[in-house]
């Protein structure tokens, strides 16, 4: 179990089980009965390295930050900012402990997350997808629509390479409040509403608050981006 009292390491030859058993207690359960971790990403990044013979982190940089334009954004631990903003990290709370404190926690989080940066950054990373310039107009569109049911209780969603979709549920969920983006941990939310052409961005930084945040943007702001239609 992640303790905020203990130092923590990262050893490639025992990564993904000091990932599976140290990080289950914090990224799990992003909804009851819907169990989750990021090994997947843990191994893609060990894989990048291995093909590079560079640091996850300065793949980052070189092929997404830099490329995209995103001067603030960096990955916490590791790599520093091109450009600082002149403001004090947010904190980001599980459990009431504030993770980013925790002696070596970038260790363990790794390739499953650690990118730190402003919305305005988000907002840049957001838009090279939908306007195809970070990825092709084809794998974007094999990301959102391979996809498969989350299932209860998560039903308003569906799940494709890493990209979540709420969808129309007949009486619950209007046709109008489709999108498509990435959740995370504590209570972060990256969307974008392709009706209104609007990104929906933000995060409330506790690990409590991930239903919220959902909840959050579909009912106050999805909601109210439809009522604007008319």
């Amino acid at each position: 179990m992640l303790s905020p009292n203990q130092s923590y390491k990262r050893n490639e030859n025992i990564a993904v089980r000091d990932f599976r058993f140290c990080r289950h207690d914090i990224v799990v359960s992003i909804f009851p009965n819907t169990v989750s971790t990021d090994t997947n990403y843990y191994l893609l990044g060990l894989i990048i390295e291995n093909i590079t013979g560079k640091a996850f982190h300065e793949i980052l940089h070189e092929f997404v930050f830099d490329r995209v334009g995103m001067q603030h954004a960096h990955m916490h631990g590791f790599s520093k900012p091109r450009v600082e903003t002149g403001h004090p990290t947010a904190k980001a709370y599980v459990k009431g402990w504030d993770i980013l404190s925790i002696d070596g926690y970038h260790q363990i989080d790794y390739a499953g997350g650690g990118i730190i940066a402003p919305l305005s950054d988000y907002l840049l990373f957001m838009q090279s997808l939908v306007n195809h310039e970070s990825i092709s107009k084809e794998t974007l569109n094999r990301m959102i629509l391979d996809h498969i049911g989350m299932g209860f209780p998560v039903v308003a969603f569906d799940y494709g390479y890493s990209i979540w979709k709420l969808k129309a549920i007949p009486v619950l969920i209007p046709e109008t409040y489709r999108c498509w983006g990435c959740v995370g941990a504590t209570g972060a939310f990256m969307f974008y509403h392709p009706l209104t052409q609007s990104y929906i961005i933000g995060t409330f930084n506790d690990f409590s608050h991930r239903r919220k945040a959902l909840q959050f943007m579909a009912k106050s702001v999805i909601k109210q981006l439809v009522r604007c239609l008319g």
